[in-house]
C-alpha cells in the first residue's frame, strides 16, 4: 500500500472541501489501521506462541494418555519426520501406522512431561522435553520409559503449530 498520499488542500473548492477533508481523514486512518494490522499480524506476542507450542507438544501426550490416534496425529505435519534410536526414521504415514498398531495393545498409558526449553525463532520453534510414561499392556505387562526428546515445530499462517521433526530417545 502506498503510504505517500499527497493532497493539495488548495485544489479542494467549495462544498467539496469538507467532503475532501473527510475523505483525506478516512484515507489516512485506513493507511494507519492497515499498517498497524499488518504489524500485529507479523508479530504475535511471544507468550502466546510459547503457550501454543507447549499445548501442541502436550497434545502428543494427551493422545497417549487417551490412546486417541486422531488426537495424537492432529499436531503432526504431513511431512513430519521422527528420528529414533540406531538412526532409523519414520515419516508421517509410518508414525501413524506405528501408533495405530500400538494403541490397541494398551489398556492404559500414564504420561507426564516437562519442557526443559522452548525456543521460538520466527515461524520455527524447538522444544526439549523430558517425559515419563508407563505403558499398561492388555496382556498384563507394564513398561516404563523416562526419556528425553527434541521437537521442531512450524507455525502456519493461521497461528497454529505442528511438529515437523521429533528426535526421540536423546542422551540424558
Amino acid at each position: 500500500m502506498n503510504r505517500n498520499i499527497r493532497v493539495d488542500i488548495h485544489e479542494i473548492h467549495g462544498r467539496g472541501r469538507s467532503m475532501g477533508i473527510a475523505l483525506i481523514a478516512v484515507l489516512l486512518a485506513t493507511v494507519f489501521i492497515c499498517g498497524a494490522w499488518n504489524a500485529a499480524q507479523a508479530q504475535s506476542p511471544p507468550g502466546n506462541d510459547r503457550e501454543a507450542v507447549r499445548m501442541t507438544v502436550d497434545t502428543v501426550f494427551q493422545g497417549w494418555r487417551s490412546l486417541n490416534l486422531n488426537l495424537y496425529m492432529s499436531v503432526w505435519d504431513n511431512a513430519a519426520v521422527q528420528y529414533l534410536k540406531k538412526g532409523t526414521t519414520r515419516n508421517y504415514g509410518q508414525i501413524r501406522a506405528d501408533r495405530a498398531a500400538a494403541f490397541p495393545t494398551y489398556s492404559r498409558v500414564d504420561a507426564s512431561w516437562v519442557a526443559d526449553s522452548i525456543e521460538i525463532y520466527g515461524d520455527k520453534a524447538t522444544v526439549v522435553v523430558r517425559y515419563s510414561m508407563t505403558f499398561y499392556k492388555k496382556d498384563g505387562r507394564v513398561m516404563r520409559e523416562d526419556e528425553k526428546e527434541f521437537y521442531v515445530l512450524k507455525r502456519y499462517p493461521d497461528a497454529t503449530w505442528s511438529i515437523v521433526e521429533n528426535y526421540d530417545y536423546l542422551p540424558r
